[in-house]
């Protein structure tokens, strides 16, 4: 049952990619198909397992997934670290008291990352073209539908505009052309 789990997570992520959860399901199911079978030992199958965490972790900083790897990788760090050496072991077992702060320091940095990962994606461009759109400048010249130009930031840029601008007013960049800034009177409420 496990292995055929494994099995369709695997090819449904690769049928469908990106979707990731049939992949992380069907990885896991499979390590642990492989361990029921007697195909890999207990200390494979931790090993296995927290490799998969770890990787599932890394997935998750350069993927857009909001704490859904995260997740995977959770379970599979703590149940890899778990399995990793039986209790019985003539070495003892890997303590709880380790086990557990482990998993929930790893969950939280991982966590933690992928939220100021998705906070800096939400915010505006702050180099190149896009960056100017929506910013003030200064008119330099009288501005009409032809041509114009702007200081921005101690620069100066052509400009046109669809209304007639005077010299000195603060005009708003609409679009980038180029070197050509299509620009509009400041409003009031412009902030």
């Amino acid at each position: 049952f496990l292995l055929m789990i494994g099995f369709y997570g695997i090819f449904f992520e690769l049928y469908n990619p990106g979707s990731i959860i049939p992949g992380t399901v069907g990885a896991i199911s499979l390590a642990l198909a492989l361990y029921s079978l007697n195909i890999i030992s207990a200390n494979w199958l931790g090993v296995i397992l927290i490799g998969l965490g770890v990787l599932f972790f890394i997935l998750e900083m350069i993927t857009p997934l909001f704490g859904g790897l995260a997740v995977a990788g959770v379970i599979s760090l703590a149940l890899g670290s778990i399995i990793l050496i039986p209790s019985d072991s003539v070495y003892g077992g890997i303590s709880l008291q380790v086990i557990i702060p482990t998993v929930i320091f790893s969950a939280v940095f991982f966590f933690l990352v992928a939220y100021k990962g998705a906070k800096i994606q939400k915010e505006k461009p702050k180099t190149g073209s896009e960056a100017m759109i929506g910013d003030k400048a200064v008119a330099y010249t009288d501005i009409n539908k032809e041509y114009g130009k702007v200081m921005y930031h101690g620069e100066l840029w052509f400009a046109y505009s669809d209304e007639e601008i005077k010299k000195d007013e603060t005009v708003i960049i609409e679009k980038v052309e180029g070197l050509k800034l299509k620009v509009r009177k400041a409003k009031p409420d412009d902030d």
